[in-house]
């Protein structure tokens, strides 16, 4: 068991000494990808010759385009649910199954277009034979406040991992930030009425964070 847990620990140590910089060179061909906020971001070559950690999120984040939702986003929905039936409220649990089955009826959710962005680009200061989820976090939030960076996306080469979507960019635009203006609406809703009747106090601040992405969203597309 001792030798176990000295192995990971020595494996942490490695890994947050080779996310300083790229000390272990990749032995697969990257190239720049594009820049944003100063940072640039790189790409292996052939996407699907990544290593393998990197590879498995990708597949995970190609899972969530299938279902049309990002698992966060899930996990919200699950327990406010949990809240809801709790507390013997149908209406409000109807109401959110409702939610969701709209969120999984949509042609195109940008979100799972960041989320896959996190896995397929990644900087200098990071590992590119592991995956980090923080850091993923950290990324798309630097992300949507660039106005280009969206633009950008929606013209590479992870696009056609969504749905095409024969319209123009303009009304994509309007598709987008309609979408992004709907889902804030429910998430406001369920924070309202998490706010009065719940003391979950984790489940209020992730409510809150997600409308603070979702904001975010709406006006990076704001640039296209």
């Amino acid at each position: 068991m001792f030798k176990k847990l000295k192995y990971w620990l020595n494996r942490r140590k490695m890994v947050k000494t080779i996310q300083k910089d790229w000390r272990v060179k990749p032995d697969k061909e990257t190239n720049l990808a594009f820049v944003s906020g100063g940072i640039e971001y790189h790409e292996f070559t052939a996407g699907h010759q990544m290593y393998y950690e990197r590879y498995m999120a990708a597949q995970d984040r190609l899972n969530e385009i299938e279902q049309r939702c990002t698992g966060s986003h899930l996990n919200v929905f699950q327990d406010l649910m949990d809240e809801y039936l709790k507390k013997g409220d149908l209406v409000n649990a109807s109401i959110l199954n409702k939610n969701l089955r709209d969120l999984r009826g949509y042609v195109f959710n940008v979100n799972l277009l960041y989320n896959l962005a996190a896995v397929w680009y990644f900087s200098k200061d990071e590992n590119p034979y592991t995956f980090d989820e923080e850091t993923a976090e950290k990324k798309i939030s630097e992300w949507k406040k660039d106005k280009e960076a969206l633009a950008f996306f929606l013209q590479s080469r992870i696009r056609e991992s969504l749905p095409q979507l024969n319209i123009s960019r303009q009304d994509l635009k309007a598709y987008i930030q309609g979408l992004s203006l709907k889902e804030l609406s429910t998430l406001k809703y369920h924070l309202s009425i998490q706010q009065k009747s719940s003391e979950n106090s984790d489940l209020i601040l992730t409510l809150q964070s997600q409308i603070e992405d979702m904001e975010a969203l709406h006006l990076s597309a704001s640039a296209l």
